[in-house]
């Protein structure tokens, strides 16, 4: 799947939610993810006025964990109107859900893609060789 095609599955899952309680929200960053055997899987944002929310990217993930897959091949976070970089936080769990995923492309614009590891130059952790 191209990254058009990510963005435009990811974009369908954004909405306002009027459901939830004042100190929530949710749906205003979408996640779309291709796994390297070719299966997608999406997520939403969280925010709650506590700080318990996650990211889209986590919520994608989980999704992908929950299929019992683990390697990313690409992956993009968008709102609206822009596309995000995943956080410090979304870029570790990329990489600590499995080491090959540092090869993961991730659109951090438009017209920019970068693998995981130029996102991750100074790794904290590494396996033992």
């Amino acid at each position: 799947m191209e990254f058009t095609e990510l963005i435009a599955q990811a974009r369908k899952l954004l909405f306002e939610r009027n459901n939830l309680s004042p100190q929530c929200s949710a749906g205003v960053v979408a996640c779309g993810l291709e796994t390297k055997a070719g299966n997608t899987y999406f997520g939403i944002n969280v925010d709650t006025d506590c700080g318990l929310g996650f990211c889209a990217e986590s919520s994608a993930i989980s999704a992908m964990l929950k299929a019992g897959e683990a390697e990313i091949a690409k992956i993009v976070a968008v709102t609206r109107e822009r596309i995000l970089p995943p956080c410090g936080r979304c870029r570790e769990m990329i990489y600590q859900v499995n080491h090959q995923n540092l090869q993961t492309l991730v659109m951090v614009d438009i017209d920019k893609i970068l693998t995981l590891e130029e996102l991750l130059p100074c790794l904290w952790w590494q396996p033992e060789e």
